[in-house]
């Protein structure tokens, strides 16, 4: 298989990279002012922050694996997928009154999340596709 024939999944996984590695990052740097300010407890943005960096160093190394692997990327749609389910629930699980920038901050980065699932399915599919031939 060649280059271009993974490079929406190679491109899909590298943004998912950098957004995990950078979103987590930021809330386990904030996490004491997002109390505040999202109105979600700092346990929470903690443990994301602490899930987010190693999952996005794994989504950087297998961006950049010679051959892009089905069935890793399967899984990395399978954990998105279950992030976004995640942070619906998030507005029924919390005791915490989430504030109008919380919403918005989980809407949107649930919205960004479901769009690299999608474009890591796409890439899924035509690895598919290829592998197929």
């Amino acid at each position: 298989m060649n280059n271009s024939q993974s490079r929406l999944a190679r491109t899909a996984l590298l943004f998912d990279a950098a957004g995990g590695v950078g979103h987590g990052a930021l809330l386990l740097l904030a996490a004491a002012y997002g109390v505040e300010v999202l109105g979600m407890p700092a346990s929470l943005l903690l443990a994301s922050g602490a899930f987010l960096v190693p999952f996005g160093v794994l989504l950087f190394a297998l961006a950049t694996e010679a051959r892009v692997r089905r069935g890793a990327l399967l899984g990395v749609i399978a954990l998105n997928v279950a992030w976004v389910a995640a942070s619906a629930a998030l507005f029924t699980t919390t005791a915490a009154p989430v504030t109008t920038l919380g919403v918005v901050h989980v809407v949107l980065q649930a919205l960004v999340v479901v769009g690299l699932a999608v474009a890591e399915a796409v890439g899924a599919r035509r690895l598919e596709a290829v592998s197929a031939m």
